[in-house]
């Protein structure tokens, strides 16, 4: 009898550890945001006077799907009436969101500067200080794809699935792929295959510049940077275990941030069988960078 009781106790402690305490999943891969910065409140203040020291707080946080680990931020500023004294590592770090975590890492980063003194005929100075974020990021988004051999529609009876056109609205990415549209075709020598098309639409979600990936921290930097490295977003594509050959691999969007590829099979699929479903896996990798500005005046300082 006791022993009985005490499995019935250890049943009992199973069924509530279950129940309860559990860790919740998230869908990480969603809207079209990446990295997201503001300015701390005061930090700077409305008002600095001529040779005072100043700071300057950042609040950073990763709204998207991929690490950031090669990120920085940089300072513009007006060089006569403002210096940068010293400050917290401009380098960025900052984990995504995942499955277990619906929100990604953030930090505050500080910064000091001094106004330096303002000349006998003035009496203040209104100025601002720039803040350029630039990190690399990627993009994934694995969609389910219909792979029908029977192009000529030759199979009687319900088929199960079909070929369709899919819409997208993001995948936890500042650049993401909006529509794929999906083509299956033959090749005159080859009549005993098919090959899947893919038409793929790509677009800049968010307000920032796409920026080679290559050339990312450059940018920010203030290096020489090719007119060619703007707006290039880099993509591989997979149909279940075949990488697919994309013309072109590098993007380059439009003046309104949208792109297209097309990606198509090489080895192709037999012709034959029944109609089935399949993962179409795709990576975009990119630059992306932004400024965010505050403005702030210096007094002179009262003799």
């Amino acid at each position: 009898m006791k022993l009985i009781n005490f499995i019935s106790i250890v049943m009992l402690l199973v069924l509530v550890g279950c129940s309860g305490g559990g860790v919740d999943f998230y869908d990480p891969y969603y809207g079209g945001e990446g990295l997201y910065m503001n300015f701390l409140t005061n930090a700077p203040p409305d008002f600095v006077y001529e040779m005072q020291e100043f700071p300057i707080g950042l609040f950073l946080q990763n709204n998207g799907a991929h690490i950031i680990d090669e990120g920085i931020v940089t300072f513009s500023y007006e060089k006569d009436y403002i210096e940068k004294i010293w400050g917290d590592d401009p380098s960025i770090y900052l984990e995504g969101r995942t499955s277990s975590r619906d929100q990604g890492e953030e930090e505050t980063k500080m910064f000091y500067f001094k106004a330096k003194k303002l000349d006998s005929l003035s009496q203040i100075h209104d100025s601002q200080i720039i803040a350029n974020m630039c990190y690399n990021y990627l993009t994934n988004l694995k969609a389910t794809v219909c792979i029908d051999p029977d192009i000529f529609d030759l199979t009687e009876g319900q088929k199960p699935c079909s070929v369709e056109d899919q819409s997208f609205s993001g995948q936890g990415g500042p650049v993401g792929i909006t529509y794929i549209e999906e083509t299956i075709s033959l090749k005159q020598e080859t009549p005993e295959s098919v090959y899947p098309t893919f038409k793929i639409s790509i677009e800049n979600l968010d307000q920032g510049e796409v920026i080679n990936q290559f050339s990312t921290n450059q940018y920010c930097v203030g290096g020489n940077i090719d007119s060619d490295a703007f707006k290039i977003v880099d993509i591989n594509a997979w149909i279940g275990n075949e990488k697919l050959v994309c013309f072109p691999e590098s993007v380059k969007l439009n003046i309104d941030g949208n792109g297209m590829t097309i990606c198509k099979s090489v080895n192709g699929i037999k012709a034959t069988g029944s109609a089935y479903t399949t993962l179409l896996s795709m990576e975009l990798k990119y630059g992306y960078s932004f400024s965010k500005s505050i403005e702030f005046t210096i007094l002179k300082t009262l003799r």
